[in-house]
């Protein structure tokens, strides 16, 4: 019992759940801590919506503030909700995710005592603006650390925001091995075809996925493409209409959003990443974890985890350099699968989602101790462990 009662409390703030991208990488890590380190509180923004609502983890505290809008009166009254739920159960340490709940997030805590503040980026900052950038360089002096999924992140943090150096440190994601694994090949397929899981958003390249699908389907006609991810009206209608102008109506297939993305990635041949900015990208890891041979661009986190000529293929953002990259590998099957086979052992050894979490725990536990001393130094987190052990997860 004792165990239990050292261990941990830290309340992770978001919006919304949902199946993609930084939200599905918060619910993996938050199952694969040990709870005698650590025991996990979610606190959710908004969470009302039924995606969100079925998300939402089993056996964790799980707490919504219904709040939609934080400059408003209910934003107001949420404060005031969390900050009774963070005394009520004892946090220690809280870790918002975006922009608004890290401003609610922070106000919370401070009223509320939280030893520990942190602000989280698992991104390259694309999205901030001059306000943004100023409300991010006012909340420095309120933050305990930073952490940062890449090397990319922490250099554009430094530089929009400008917090001590010192506060702002990186770990990695992480990756639940043990759902992503190959399957067997399926056989009745007939032809090759070149996937991208993402989201249709502009920054994300959709794009130019498909203007390199245009080209490519020129030389390869054997190939189709397919295209995983979830966009809104306006996303859906634009990809539509591209389809008809560059002629891809029998060569391309919008799935939409999927949860079973292991089950979509064993039907392809080769992955592709056409993002014109990135932190560390689940959906690379996720092709790595996989055994998929990669084409991606050269931007943010992404040559943090693939090497050039080793695990993949990197490539300017340029629907040209993305079909050239495509084509050499769909070429030159040798090549395509001596990259995979090294890219999957990069992932397996350094990157699983149970080495993951302890790294984390080690952190807080370094930062909790800090704080106890009145030390103003952050820590360092502990470094990128090589496991070759599987069925630690």
């Amino acid at each position: 019992m004792e165990s239990v009662r050292s261990a941990i409390r830290v309340c992770f703030m978001i919006k919304n759940l949902t199946v993609g991208g930084t939200p599905k990488h918060l619910l993996s890590l938050i199952s694969h801590f040990d709870r005698t380190r650590v025991q996990p509180t979610l606190c959710l923004l908004d969470g009302d919506s039924d995606i969100s609502r079925a998300l939402e983890p089993a056996n964790v505290p799980v707490h919504r503030l219904g709040v939609q809008k934080i400059r408003s009166i209910r934003g107001v009254n949420a404060i005031a909700k969390l900050v009774r739920t963070l005394k009520r159960e004892g946090i220690q340490i809280i870790q918002p995710y975006y922009p608004d709940s890290t401003y609610l997030g922070v106000a919370a805590a401070h009223l509320a005592g939280v030893p520990v503040v942190l602000r989280t980026r698992n991104n390259n900052n694309y999205w901030m603006n001059f306000k943004e950038r100023h409300f991010g360089r006012l909340l420095n002096p309120f933050l305990t650390a930073t952490v940062c999924n890449c090397l990319a992140g922490r250099m554009a943090v430094l530089q929009d925001e400008r917090p001590d150096p010192e506060s702002v440190v990186v770990i990695e994601n992480g990756i639940d091995l043990n759902r992503f694994q190959a399957g067997p090949p399926i056989v009745s397929r007939v032809g090759r075809r070149v996937g991208m899981v993402t989201s249709l958003r502009t920054i994300k390249g959709y794009d130019l996925f498909l203007q390199a699908a245009a080209r490519l389907s020129e030389s390869h006609p054997d190939v189709t493409f397919h295209l995983v991810g979830a966009g809104n009206a306006k996303h859906r209608a634009r990809l539509t209409s591209m389809v008809e102008e560059l002629g891809l109506e029998e060569k391309l297939e919008y799935h939409g959003p999927i949860s079973e993305v292991p089950a979509f990635l064993t039907t392809l041949d080769l992955a592709v990443l056409s993002s014109r900015a990135e932190g560390m990208p689940n959906a690379i890891m996720e092709y790595m974890a996989m055994r998929l041979p990669i084409v991606a661009t050269n931007v943010g986190g992404v040559p943090e985890l693939i090497r050039d000529g080793l695990d993949g293929l990197l490539v300017p953002v340029d629907s040209m350099a993305l079909a050239t990259g495509m084509a050499r590998l769909l070429d030159q099957p040798d090549l395509a699968k001596r990259l995979a086979y090294s890219a999957h052992q990069r992932i397996d050894s350094s990157f699983s989602m149970h080495l993951t979490a302890q790294r984390w725990a080690g952190w807080y536990e370094s930062l909790l101790e800090s704080s106890r001393q009145g030390s103003k130094q952050v820590p360092q987190p502990p470094p990128v462990v090589r496991s070759n052990n599987r069925s630690m997860e």
